[in-house]
């Protein structure tokens, strides 16, 4: 009997043995061990493709050899911290994109060495550069002029069309103030006026000074925003500046000839409406049936808030009164079309006179339908995973962070890893494991409830974080998870769905929500290789 146990003990080792070299060397990635010294002393064949030929006599290198300009970060791993790093690899005459994950080997309960993971991200790097430069290339050539400048006023970034129209070489840009070129308000004025650039959002009319001295007019949509940074977030606003010089020119002429007045109005891309003080539209120009549907004699004699939205019109109250006092304003308004359809348009407004020297708007109406959209998809993509419709890892963080400072506890975290998606991947293609990952999402968003926060945090990586929820509040969503799990499966025909999840509860400020996470993730992959062994 001792003899049928120890063979099969033997086995089961030999299977083990099998199944490591199996994953060591068929992996994608390189991995590498070393000692204390940093000595290697084990790598897998993706090591040696990576490195080519050098890779022959790798047991002669040293990992600080290999990977010097991250040895704080090896040193790190050798008392037992785990760090991810990207660098630049040169191996014989060529450089690589590298991602370097690191971390400690132990043995006995100590640290006897370490492991050095290595991705090559040189073809994904070169196509986010691609990507970078048409980007570059279009602003660039855009026929407006853009610029992004610090709280400080500061130029961050420009086109080279902002650079054009001030008359200045691009480079010099960079050392420039706003107050360098603005020319109707001192310095004073605008760091007072300006002070809040995250919240500042605003298309208004000014006046630039060019390198020569000349002045143009021009006409700046900007938008706040805030910037995250090396060195954390920072204010920031966005600029699109157009030379309406050209612009200023005509409307200084339709004062002059009425003719020449309704030429351009009637002619332009715009709709031109001019409004009395009560709000009565009195005059738009022949295009507005083009747009809208409406021909001008059944719009004109009606009041503008017969085309705004209801809970758009006392706004719209606020600013119409503003224009009369202020002699211009701009919003954005949804205004309804002959079909009741509603549309986005942007709404210039200046005050003139007409031939009775009675106060009106002259309103330059354009249709922004398209920019709308686009800002939205901006908006939308930058925060959510484009696959599945949940957060992405970006707004991820910076909700957890959010989170952490509003120090609310209990909080519970979650981490869910989807198993077995490379094999899924591997097997039957992406798009088989892209359906398997929104199943994924489906569950996970039928298992939370109202109020918690689930993000895709990489590729088979979901993060839930549980506000108000104690620890056993917490194992309960868990549990309902895997029953759901196990519901889908038993409805679904396709491939079999398996998570591992992971959970950890803050329930004072003992520790960050970072920390937190960490201890999830642990947990997670506690619990996974625990069931991997079940299987076995």
């Amino acid at each position: 009997m001792e003899s049928l146990n120890a063979k099969g003990l033997k086995e089961e080792v030999w299977q083990l043995t099998d199944a490591y070299r199996s994953m060591f060397n068929h992996t994608n990635d390189a991995i590498v061990w070393f000692d204390r010294t940093g000595r290697i002393f084990h790598f897998n064949k993706r090591f040696i493709g990576l490195l080519g030929s050098s890779a022959h006599s790798s047991f002669k290198v040293n990992i600080f050899t290999l990977l010097g300009e991250i040895e704080k970060d090896i040193r790190s791993a050798l008392l037992g911290s785990i760090s991810e790093k990207k660098i630049e690899l040169k191996i014989a005459e060529q450089s690589k994109q590298v991602i370097v994950k690191l971390g400690p080997l132990y043995s006995s309960g100590t640290v006897s060495g370490g492991y050095a993971i290595l991705i090559d991200v040189t073809a994904m790097t070169e196509l986010y550069q691609e990507r970078e430069s048409r980007l570059r290339q279009l602003i660039n050539e855009a026929g407006i002029g853009m610029v992004v400048l610090d709280q400080n006023h500061r130029v961050l970034d420009a086109n080279q069309r902002f650079a054009e129209m001030l008359g200045y070489e691009y480079e010099e840009l960079f050392a420039l103030h706003t107050w360098d070129w603005e020319a109707d308000m001192p310095p004073a004025v605008i760091q007072e006026k300006y002070n809040d650039l995250a919240n500042f959002n605003a298309v208004f009319e000014t006046r630039h000074r060019r390198k020569d001295g000349t002045i143009f007019n021009v006409e700046i949509s900007a938008v706040g925003t805030t910037i995250e940074g090396p060195e954390g977030k920072y204010n920031a606003v966005i600029c699109m500046c157009q030379d309406i010089t050209e612009r200023k020119r005509i409307e200084k002429q339709l004062k002059i000839s009425e003719q020449k007045y309704r030429s351009f109005v009637e002619n332009a891309s715009d709709i031109i409406v001019s409004i009395a003080n009560d709000g009565t539209i009195l005059y738009v120009s022949p295009n507005c049936e083009y747009f809208t549907g409406f021909k001008p004699e059944e719009v004109e004699g009606k009041k503008v808030s017969d085309f705004i939205r209801p809970e758009e019109r006392a706004q719209h109250e606020s600013h119409f009164k503003s224009a009369f006092l202020e002699k211009r304003f701009h919003s954005d308004y949804q205004i309804r079309h002959k079909d009741g359809s509603f549309h986005w348009y942007s709404v210039n407004s200046s005050l003139s006179e007409d031939e009775f020297e009675n106060s009106v708007l002259i309103c330059h109406v354009r249709n922004i339908d398209e920019r709308k959209e686009y800002e939205e998809q901006l908006k939308y993509l930058s925060t959510h995973d484009q696959l599945t419709g949940v957060f992405n890892r970006t707004f991820f963080e910076a909700f957890l962070e959010q989170q952490g400072k509003r120090r609310e506890y209990p909080v519970s975290l979650l981490m869910c890893d989807l198993d077995g998606l490379k094999e899924v991947n591997d097997t039957y293609g992406h798009a088989a494991g892209d359906e398997l990952i929104k199943a994924c999402v489906k569950v996970l968003q039928a298992s939370l409830r109202q109020g918690d926060f689930l993000a895709r945090i990489g590729g088979d990586e979901f993060a839930v974080i549980l506000p108000s929820t104690n620890a056993t509040a917490a194992q309960r969503i868990v549990s309902r998870i895997y029953r759901n799990v196990e519901a889908y499966n038993e409805l679904e025909q396709g491939l079999p769905l398996s998570f591992s999840v992971g959970s950890a509860t803050l329930d004072s400020p003992t520790r960050s929500l970072l920390e937190v996470l960490r201890e999830a993730d642990k947990n997670m992959y506690a619990l996974k290789k625990e069931r991997g062994k079940n299987r076995e």
